[in-house]
């Protein structure tokens, strides 16, 4: 297998930073570098099959903006995505417009964090985790299908699609779980959990989020065992968690130990024994700095073709 290497295609607003402290590390299958704070060396790459790669990579780099700014938000101005490598097979480069001309090449190929590819035949156009280890370990890796990428041009689309990317980084890159159940599933019931033995009564029913706010939204009228669904309100008041909400444009942050609800039942709380997300993260050597950087200025994305 031959790797091409093709820069100055395209440009994010990504971030260089002022700070002295330098710390470059390598996580697992997880690869991006801290190298000044923000994430460096980050690592796309986009499967053969999937259509639309010009919109796809425009999108893409668009998403991927606004998951630096959500992530350098719940991060208090600590991380954010610096600088991103899209790995794209030779196959598309007219589908993308790009031109194989005196591309120098690359021999060592980098190891993938983010998987851009077709609809999943389980999670379907939903972006997901593959997470093999425990608590406060890496994931193997993230994928975002075709039907995340392939969206319109709302910029309030991008923000929502940045939050999500934050949401299944947290799980990838520190070893953090959802803060929310699953469909039709008796351990982790998918919105709400039970309080009371009349399974009947919607008032006997808590919504299953992580939150430090009480969530507006409503009950469906007829609650039934393992599920009582709830439905959220777009508009909310609470600020956390990432791990449970992270449509409404109030949730910038993730819970801590004094807003964290140990007793619901969701992964995280039954893969961190009922730890914070906040408290696994303070472990993570990412957090490991006091150094507070800023962004200031546009870094140029690089773009990486393989045959």
């Amino acid at each position: 297998m031959r790797w091409w290497q093709l820069y100055l295609v395209a440009t994010i607003i990504l971030a260089e930073v002022t700070c002295s402290v330098s710390i470059s590390r390598l996580l697992g299958t997880t690869t991006a570098s801290v190298n000044d704070d923000p994430y460096s060396n980050l690592v796309l790459r986009m499967r053969p099959g999937l259509e639309d790669c010009d919109i796809i990579l425009d999108n893409t780099k668009k998403i991927l903006e606004a998951a630096s700014q959500v992530l350098y938000i719940a991060t208090e101005d600590k991380l954010f995505f610096k600088d991103v490598t899209i790995l794209i097979p030779s196959a598309l480069l007219s589908l993308c417009r790009l031109q194989d001309n005196n591309i120098p090449q690359v021999t060592k190929m980098p190891k993938v964090a983010i998987i851009l590819g077709e609809d999943d035949p389980v999670f379907g156009g939903e972006p997901w985790t593959q997470q093999t280890q425990g608590c406060g370990k890496p994931g193997d890796f993230l994928y975002l299908p075709h039907a995340f990428l392939r969206s319109d041009n709302a910029s309030s689309l991008y923000s929502k699609r940045g939050k999500r990317v934050v949401h299944e980084w947290a799980k990838v890159r520190w070893g953090v779980f959802e803060e929310y159940g699953i469909a039709e599933d008796q351990v982790f019931p998918l919105d709400s959990a039970q309080t009371a033995s009349n399974t009947d009564n919607s008032s006997n029913w808590l919504p299953n989020y992580c939150a430090n706010a009480d969530l507006h939204g409503e009950f469906r009228q007829q609650c039934e065992f393992p599920s009582c669904s709830f439905i959220l309100e777009e508009e909310q008041n609470a600020t956390s968690s990432l791990l449970a909400l992270y449509t409404p444009a109030s949730v910038t942050s993730f819970c801590d130990s004094d807003t964290h609800k140990s007793l619901l039942p969701n992964k995280h709380n039954a893969q961190c024994g009922g730890q914070s997300v906040t408290t696994v993260l303070q472990y993570h050597h990412d957090f490991q700095r006091t150094s507070v950087c800023h962004r200031l200025h546009v870094h140029v994305i690089s773009l990486v073709l393989h045959s």
